[in-house]
């Protein structure tokens, strides 16, 4: 079965990081999109094939089919005024997933993206971090993540301990989501850490993809201004350090859920 995963930029190592490695070992297939590059498909709908499968969906325009679909993060503002162009097709795109049940993990900006979408509000930090920041939402390194009642139960994070680490690293999110949404996570600055909207549609803020060490590659000017804003730069290198091996084994087991609600979907087809 396919996966398309969405980037919003050329230059990642693999698709999607190590949860695209982890979706691979259990047979699944990732046609990786890069949004500035204009590849998207125009249209997608859901399909169990394990080969391309494409259908005329209405004149002159074709849909292709897939059995799960993955949108990553990235840095653009949601309205596009700094150079994302291509975000308003992935809202259509999002559109077309809900309406044909098609299993859908958004991390980060494609969470803050699926919100807008469902009815939810987005925060619109930009710019240079700031101590503010802190205080609506941001939240930089490992993180803990407290999972919902909702989310305890949830098939997502089937086998997950709460609190979880995660890795984070983001200035805006989620602030508010219709009452029909489920939230499954939250945070001590986020509120909304993780949403479901029906059955198979999930928002991440954090990223399963990324492992905690990545903190390392940040530039100079990054680490400035998380210590000018009040971070504590030698604490988060001791908690990535520390919760290094139980984010590997969450965001593994959350890689594996996912595959299974791919397959669990495909059985009612």
């Amino acid at each position: 079965m396919r996966i398309l995963v969405i980037s919003h930029q050329p230059g990642a190592d693999r698709p999607v990081g190590r949860l695209g490695e982890w979706l691979e070992q259990k047979e699944l297939t990732l046609d990786h999109r890069i949004g500035s590059e204009k590849n998207l498909p125009k249209r997608i709908y859901y399909s169990s094939s394990d080969s391309p499968d494409q259908m005329s969906v209405s004149k002159n325009r074709v849909g292709e089919g897939y059995a799960g679909f993955i949108i990553n993060g990235g840095q653009w503002r949601l309205d596009g005024s700094d150079g994302g162009w291509w975000l308003p097709h992935i809202r259509r795109l999002l559109h077309q997933a809900i309406y044909d049940d098609i299993p859908t993990l958004a991390i980060c900006l494609g969470h803050q993206l699926l919100a807008e979408v469902i009815g939810g509000t987005v925060s619109d930090a930009h710019g240079p971090i700031t101590a503010d920041d802190k205080d609506k939402g941001a939240e930089y390194g490992l993180c803990s993540v407290q999972l919902t009642e909702a989310g305890k139960y949830d098939m997502l994070f089937a086998g997950i301990t709460s609190p979880m680490m995660m890795y984070q690293n983001h200035q805006n999110s989620v602030t508010e989501l219709p009452d029909k949404v489920e939230v499954l996570a939250k945070s001590d600055h986020t509120p909304i850490e993780a949403l479901r909207y029906g059955s198979v549609i999930y928002g991440l803020q954090f990223h399963p993809e990324v492992a905690g060490d990545a903190i390392y590659k940040w530039d100079d000017d990054k680490v400035n201004q998380l210590k000018s804003a009040g971070y504590d730069w030698q604490a988060m290198v001791k908690q990535s350090q520390q919760g290094d091996s139980l984010n590997t084994m969450q965001s593994h087991q959350l890689g594996d859920n996912f595959a299974r609600i791919i397959k669990r979907r495909a059985e009612r087809t």
